[in-house]
This record gives structure tokens, C-alpha cells and sequence, in this order.
């Protein structure tokens, strides 16, 4: 029984360690859009050419939109693309650190806020900033309700150099329509995490 007992310690711990190692992997700045300075270019994140993605408050779309939701939901910070009708003519960039060959999986929440529909385009770059990995599309209805508005969707890329530039933009010209973006986020595993994985199974098989 006692043997028993210290098998499952150690497997315990060896897993635990794994996991460490993965957390403690690269991963996106204020992908929650909760840091500030608001309604200027989000913190973590560079846009280009122009300056009209900024980092908003929910509850900043009640006067214009209509838009409803919990206390929670209207105090949450976010990315809006085009906010004020101006034109989409950018995107927001940020540089996050791999390792080559990692499988990066991308997640991210998106929504439509106003009247219309709007598309966004989820991109994976390679160090050179123009050589594409990998992309994603996908279009949404406006919906004014914080509580439907927002999809989570996915991605995955292969990354080639040891930074890798993730990059999302939409479609339309100025209107009474705005992309949202919350939540963004990578996993990114580490060559380390496996070795720990294979280090903590020799462990265990000491044990047995």
C-alpha cells in the first residue's frame, strides 16, 4: 500500500512539474484588454497604419448601440475596431515569443456591436513579419447583447522562429458597425515541458 501511495506521488508530482513548465510558456500581453490607458492603442499591442483599434469599455456602446448586459459585462474592456465610423484600415499586431516547431494554439472572442455584419481575420506571421503561417476568418452579426455577442474561435499555426507575429483586422468601410475583440490567448508549449514529462516518468519507473 505505501508503495502504491508513493507511485501516485510521483506521478503526481511529475505531472505537476509538466504543467509548471507549460504555464510558465510565452503567451499574450493583455490579451483580456484589461489593462490600460483606454481609448488608445491597447496596451501590449502596436496597430498600424492608422489609430482606429483602440481598447473601449463595454458600456461606452449603451448611448450609440443600445447595448445591453450584466454590471459585469458593461464594465469589461475590449478591442473595437473603426469605433466612431471611422474607416478599418488596420491591424493589431503583437510579437509573442515560441519555440520552432511549437504548435501554437490561438483562441479568441469575437463580436459585432452596432448595426450590420463584420468579418475578422486572425493571422500567424513568422519573424519576418510577412510570411504567413497561418490565418483564420470569420464573419458575425451584430448583436447588442454582451451576453450573445461574443464567439470563442481557434486557430492553430507551427511556429518557424523563435518569435511569431499574431495579427487580426476586418473588412468594411466606415459604418454604424463595430468588431470587438476580448480574451486573446496561445498555448504555447515548450520543448522543456516534454522533457520534464520524460524526466518525471523515469522518476516513476525508479520508484516502481
Amino acid at each position: 500500500m505505501k508503495k502504491f501511495v508513493r507511485f501516485a506521488s510521483v506521478i503526481a508530482a511529475a505531472v505537476a512539474l509538466s504543467a509548471a513548465s507549460q504555464a510558465s510558456a510565452a503567451g499574450v500581453v493583455n490579451g483580456n484588454f484589461e489593462t490600460g490607458p483606454f481609448g488608445v492603442t491597447p496596451t501590449g499591442f502596436t496597430v498600424s497604419p492608422g489609430n482606429e483599434i483602440v481598447a473601449v469599455q463595454a458600456s461606452i456602446y449603451v448611448p450609440c448601440c443600445g447595448v445591453t448586459g450584466t454590471a459585469a459585462e458593461l464594465a469589461n474592456h475590449f478591442a473595437a475596431f473603426g469605433g466612431g465610423s471611422q474607416p478599418n484600415i488596420s491591424t493589431l499586431d503583437q510579437i509573442i515569443t515560441t519555440a520552432v516547431g511549437a504548435r501554437l494554439h490561438f483562441t479568441f472572442d469575437f463580436g459585432v456591436l452596432g448595426s450590420g455584419t463584420q468579418t475578422i481575420f486572425a493571422n500567424a506571421f513568422e519573424a519576418d513579419g510577412n510570411t504567413l503561417l497561418s490565418s483564420f476568418s470569420v464573419t458575425r452579426n451584430a448583436d447588442n447583447n454582451l451576453s450573445t455577442t461574443f464567439g470563442r474561435f481557434s486557430f492553430n499555426a507551427i511556429a518557424a522562429s523563435s518569435i511569431t507575429r499574431l495579427s487580426f483586422s476586418v473588412d468594411g468601410p466606415a459604418q454604424s458597425v463595430d468588431a470587438i475583440l476580448d480574451n486573446v490567448g496561445v498555448a504555447v508549449p515548450e520543448p522543456a515541458s516534454w522533457a520534464m514529462m520524460i524526466a518525471g516518468f523515469g522518476i516513476v519507473g525508479g520508484a516502481m
